[in-house]
């Protein structure tokens, strides 16, 4: 600890400022940026435009990758012969990288290719990182030739120490940063508590939060981040709390994650028509990462603790029947519903683990720097390779799938989509599958291939979006003129912020809802197989039920289903199998009434068995002397015909009891 604070004083705080300048120019300018972009969108976001704060976002999250990845350049720009200038110039490669990440992330939610752009590019960029100085040393070989041999070998005790020292940085930062927020945070709510001052506490937090997380912790770290003279030499100092952790939790534990998959591993065996669980996959994805980990930690502790050097000795061979376990487990997966992205991932890490494996078991070196650098290659060939990357093979797979299906059911003929008239003209299982492969699609790249697939039916879908968008548009500002004088937020800020709204292309899950709708297929995962009956009434979201006119009542409450969910005190409790309301004050109940005379207008007017998309006006209601007064979001029936479980699937939703109930509550 002495060492981590004895970077405070005075002498050692010039020093480090002045060697961080100098290492780290543009990972600083970064910092300083990100913060800066932090405070704008925290005290201007309401006076900025949405499509200007989604690129203030794509901006923040673009920078956050690229100090990471200024410091991993560095870092290998620095163990090369380049002078200063030429390593300065070499940071222009982050540089690049964020000029490209930012123009190429969306931040669409709806865009699944783009977080997998993002999550593929972060891995890439730590995995990077803890091999960064040695990146020359891993080059050399393939240069050809002997010269390499002189300083391309990269001793496994220095590498250790190496990734020793970085995980313990970036553990000891997370916890300095976490542990620096706190303290402020108790310091400004101490003084908000015993001073009476009017300031606006909650952005007082959180701009000690962007000060403390973004600026101050980001640059401690650059002072801890070692040197060319430290990778390059051992000095590895033992912690130990580290080596009680090594030595008496994650081997241990190692141990009997061996024993709990070998266990599963004989019984499957015993029993082969069960062989083997999906789940073996993730177990052994997750085991693999744990135990390689441990691997890379124990080095340090081979000679000294024979469990250790026994479990290095071992493992590699252990780890090998797991893995073929585990890709048959996935075979069976990809046969039965072809590849998606999360099987394409759990391939290429069983790839990965495979290669590792026999690299640890048939290399006499057996460098550790083998597993950050053969993640990063991997990560990089899944990205770059042609037809067969990442954001391709999945897509084109299930694309082909679906294309076949809708021609079995005679929906795709001769390249043209002829909807269906009547979903029952095909069967259950074949619409079921239609719907899934379309709500797979939809979820990659904003649905452009579902709306190549179906060009027409994406023309009319559009063409109902801008009429319905106009619509609203227009409500809204007769809204605006008819209530303007009523409610102070409705001013002409208020009003320009209508007329400015610009459209936005219909949403994937409003694609893939309304193209089944038209098509006739639906998943009929609500559908009762045994004949239960439940119906649903819900509001229509184009409506909002806000503003709320309270005026001649006294107390609103919102409406819930479980008092156990509750964090509040004063609320309304809906019991779905009584159909009451359940009013409570400090958790004590005052008043309850029936909801039944809802239940009968809703059924009388409604119907059975169906769900229905309703006007807000059907969904108000006033009771008992007009003393209450609720506004539904939806309201749904108990289940009548519910018996005990029958269906072993839990996640079956048909042996539900009843379904949920919301919005609020008005009392005189």
């Amino acid at each position: 600890m002495k060492n981590i604070f004895k970077i405070f004083s005075s002498e050692n705080l010039k020093k480090n400022v002045k060697e961080i300048f100098n290492r780290f120019p543009v990972s600083i300018v970064i910092i300083f940026l990100t913060a800066i972009l932090f405070f704008a969108e925290l005290h201007y976001h309401s006076d900025i435009s949405d499509f200007y704060n989604k690129r203030i976002l794509i901006a923040i999250l673009a920078l956050i990758m690229t100090f990471i990845f200024s410091i991993a350049t560095y870092l290998s720009s620095e163990n090369s012969e380049k002078n200063k200038l030429q390593r300065n110039l070499f940071q222009l490669i982050p540089v690049g990288f964020w000029v490209i990440f930012y123009n190429i992330f969306s931040l669409d939610p709806n865009d699944f290719e783009n977080f997998l752009f993002f999550g593929l590019s972060f891995a890439g960029i730590i995995a990077y990182l803890f091999f960064s100085p040695y990146l020359k040393n891993l080059i050399l070989p393939l240069q050809g030739g002997d010269a390499w041999k002189a300083e391309g070998v990269i001793k496994q005790s220095v590498f250790y120490t190496y990734f020793y020292n970085i995980s313990g940085l970036i553990l000891i930062s997370f916890i300095f940063a976490w542990v620096l927020f706190g303290l402020g945070a108790i310091g400004i709510a101490a003084t908000d508590a015993l001073f009476d001052l009017d300031i606006a506490w909650e952005k007082t937090y959180w701009n000690w939060a962007i000060f403390s997380l973004s600026i101050v912790a980001p640059l401690f770290a650059l002072t801890q981040i070692p040197n060319k003279k430290s990778f390059l030499e051992n000095h590895f100092n033992e912690n130990a709390f580290f080596s009680f952790l090594i030595k008496f939790v994650a081997i241990p534990f190692i141990y009997l994650y061996f024993f709990i998959l070998y266990a599963y591993t004989i019984k499957v065996l015993s029993n082969f028509s069960e062989w083997p669980k999906w789940e073996v996959s993730w177990l052994v994805i997750w085991f693999s990462i744990f135990w390689y980990l441990a691997y890379s930690f124990s080095y340090i502790f081979e000679e000294k603790n024979k469990l250790i050097k026994g479990f290095r000795k071992i493992f590699p061979f252990a780890v090998i029947p797991q893995i073929f376990m585990f890709f048959y487990a996935i075979y069976l997966r990809i046969k039965q519903y072809d590849i998606t992205v999360n099987r394409y991932f759990v391939v290429v890490f069983g790839l990965w683990l495979l290669v590792i494996s026999l690299y640890f078991i048939f290399s006499k070196k057996k460098n550790l720097i083998a597993i950050p650098a053969g993640l990063a290659l991997f990560i990089i060939i899944i990205s770059v390779i042609p037809k067969y990357n990442v954001y391709s093979l999945p897509e084109a797979r299930q694309l082909v799938r679906l294309e076949t299906n809708l021609q079995k059911a005679w929906i795709l003929q001769d390249n043209k989509i002829t909807p269906l008239k009547n979903y029952s003209d095909i069967s259950e299982d074949l619409s079921k599958n239609i719907y899934s492969w379309i709500d797979y699609l939809c979820d990659f790249n904003s649905c452009n291939n579902i709306k190549e697939l179906f060009p027409k039916i994406y023309i009319e879908i559009e063409e109902e979006s801008k009429k319905e968008w106009k619509e609203k548009i227009k409500r809204d500002l007769e809204y605006y003129e008819e209530n303007k004088d009523k409610y102070d937020y409705l001013d002409e800020k208020h009003k320009k912020r209508i007329e400015n709204r610009k459209y936005e292309v219909p949403r994937s899950w409003t694609i893939k809802t309304k193209i089944t709708d038209k098509i006739k297929v639906k998943n009929y995962f609500y559908e009762n197989e045994d004949n239960r009956k439940f119906f649903e009434y819900s509001k229509d979201y184009n409506q909002d039920f806000f503003p709320i006119d309270t005026k001649g009542y006294s107390k609103m409450y919102r409406i819930i289903n479980y008092s156990k969910w509750n964090k509040q005190e004063n609320y309304a409790e809906f019991d779905a199998e009584k159909w009451e309301i359940i009013i409570k004050e400090n958790n004590i109940e005052i008043d309850r009434f029936s909801l039944k005379e809802i239940n009968e207008k809703l059924i009388k007017k409604f119907g059975k068995n169906d769900k229905r998309n309703l006007k807000k006006e059907d969904l108000t209601f006033e009771l008992e002397w007009w003393k209450y007064k609720i506004f539904f979001e939806n309201v749904v029936v108990k289940n009548p015909d519910y018996k005990e479980k029958i269906n072993s699937d839990k996640n079956d939703l048909n042996t539900y009891m009843w379904w949920f109930t919301r919005w609020y509550l008005l009392i005189k």
